[in-house]
């Protein structure tokens, strides 16, 4: 049931969710995957992925993902540098991908633990 809920959730992020959303959708559930590990700074967590298997895992090119990154960045969303990935506005960066980590029944995502993000 758990990979059933996973799965729904990313077709409904390839099938409907804009390349921006999308990639902010994928750096949400990170940030939830790394703290249920372990392995969070409050919202900082090691991203040693290129731009390019980013794009694979959101379905873009390398170029595009670039460009949807510096949105990103520019909208004051995220920070990324030397391989370390900041999300500034954690609620903002939720609201923007209409990210509700639940679907991935992780411990650190329920709704008490999740705030503390």
């Amino acid at each position: 049931m758990i990979d059933i809920s996973i799965v729904q959730e990313w077709l409904v992020n390839v099938g409907l969710r804009s390349s921006e959303q999308r990639l902010a959708h994928l750096f949400c559930e990170l940030l939830i995957r790394a703290r249920a590990a372990g392995l969070t700074d409050d919202h900082v967590f090691e991203l040693p992925l290129t731009q390019t298997q980013l794009g694979e895992a959101i379905g873009i090119t390398q170029v595009h993902t670039n460009r949807v990154m510096q949105r990103l960045i520019k909208e004051g969303l995220i920070t990324f540098k030397n391989k370390k990935f900041h999300i500034d506005d954690w609620n903002g960066m939720k609201e923007y991908a209409d990210f509700d980590a639940l679907y991935l029944h992780l411990e650190c995502a329920d709704s008490s633990l999740e705030k503390d993000i």
